[in-house]
């Protein structure tokens, strides 16, 4: 499952990231289930909203 969120950082966030004042970031959340859909694992990515573009190339099967 994917989960994206945009908001505007934190000031230690902004920090960190080193962003300009007033730039949102997202936030994207895999969490991975097994067969009987428990979740296995979680990767969670930081994206400056100044520096990406998120894209999708989904199958249709």
């Amino acid at each position: 499952m994917d989960e994206i969120t945009v908001r505007m950082p934190t000031g230690v966030e902004s920090e960190r990231l080193d962003l300009p004042a007033g730039t949102p970031f997202a936030v994207h959340t895999r969490t991975g289930h097994d067969k009987d859909d428990r979740p296995l694992r979680v990767m969670v990515t930081t994206l400056p909203g100044d520096r990406h573009v998120i894209r999708y190339d989904l199958s249709a099967d």
